[in-house]
């Protein structure tokens, strides 16, 4: 907002993002109202399907990243009361857990932590 209804709210903006030479994604071009105050836009590229070779639920790229929550080098069921705590209150997990990477409860490599992690942790604690 300019104060000034020819720049206001996008009137004289244009926005969008260009992936690359060939690939543009235009939101909006000289349009009043397109955009408002407190309006985000976000950008996100797709992420290429994750693989499980072996067929035990846990994706590939999360074979290595053992599930440690509490940060203690071991992935056991000591880890589940931090794996919760990541998925219900991912603040209360970096105060409680400092220095912990949170992105290891991503079992599911979906780029969310969130309950659809839930069974992949579980393989990953069990083996199983």
């Amino acid at each position: 907002d300019f104060d000034y209804a020819t720049y206001d709210n996008g009137a004289s903006a244009t926005v969008g993002y260009q992936l690359d030479i060939n690939t543009a994604i235009q939101y909006s071009y000289n349009t009043s109202g397109a955009l408002t105050a407190g309006k985000v836009l976000s950008l996100r590229t797709p992420e290429p399907p994750s693989l499980d070779e072996n067929d035990n639920g846990v994706p590939d790229e999360c074979e290595g990243q053992l599930g440690d929550l509490n940060c203690d080098g071991a992935t056991d069921v000591f880890d589940i009361d931090a794996f919760v705590m990541a998925i219900i209150d991912p603040t209360s997990y970096a105060i409680a857990y400092e220095g912990c990477d949170i992105s290891a409860a991503d079992c599911n490599a979906d780029g969310q932590i969130d309950i659809f992690d839930i069974d992949a942790f579980v393989v990953v604690i069990t083996g199983e």
